[in-house]
């Protein structure tokens, strides 16, 4: 009988150990590793240029009568590291002239800007309202704008002796990123 309890403690305890410390947590495993090492993650750039460059005066022009037009031409290059769409805009000193501001806009001075390459006209109307569309341009590449400026025949009197100083304004984002 003593035999039997001893027997009967002895296959409870090993009972209690295998619950409580069940054979399978015991975890032994091989392991290894590498690295990888110099990758480099850079941003871009986004960076345009016009010829002729600021500060350089794309036109400039005196006395101007009604039915006067002057042309000149701007290559807008993009010399980042992605493709970018940019705008042109006007903005003009002291801008309150007739020439830039008055009460019937056909009046202004008139802007026709063409893409050279293409014949596409990206803007026709006051040169007070210059705002243009999303114009694509990919990294190296350029395009030539002519811009084409009109005092109209039916400018009256109230545009004599008026004089404005515009600025031409390119404005240029990256394209929107995704997976590469």
């Amino acid at each position: 009988m003593y035999r039997t309890l001893v027997t009967n403690f002895i296959l409870i305890l090993l009972m209690i150990l295998l619950i409580t410390n069940p054979i399978s947590d015991v975890n032994s495993s091989f392991t290894d590793q590498v690295s990888n090492e110099g990758n480099t993650l850079s941003s871009a750039s986004v960076d345009i240029e016009t010829v002729p460059a600021s500060p350089n005066i794309l036109m400039q022009v005196s006395n101007m009568l009604p039915g006067d037009s002057v042309s000149a031409n701007v290559t807008v290059k993009n010399t980042g590291t992605v493709p970018i769409v940019y705008r042109v805009y006007a903005n003009s000193s002291p801008g309150n002239t007739p020439l830039w501001t008055y009460d019937d806009p056909t009046k202004t001075l008139q802007l026709r800007l063409t893409d050279i390459e293409t014949g596409a006209v990206l803007y026709s109307g006051p040169l007070s309202g210059l705002t243009t569309a999303d114009l694509p341009l990919t990294e190296n590449k350029s395009q030539t704008l002519q811009f084409q400026v009109t005092l109209p025949i039916t400018a009256n009197e109230a545009f004599q002796n008026s004089s404005e100083n515009v600025t031409f304004e390119f404005i240029a984002t990256q394209l929107k990123g995704g997976a590469r």
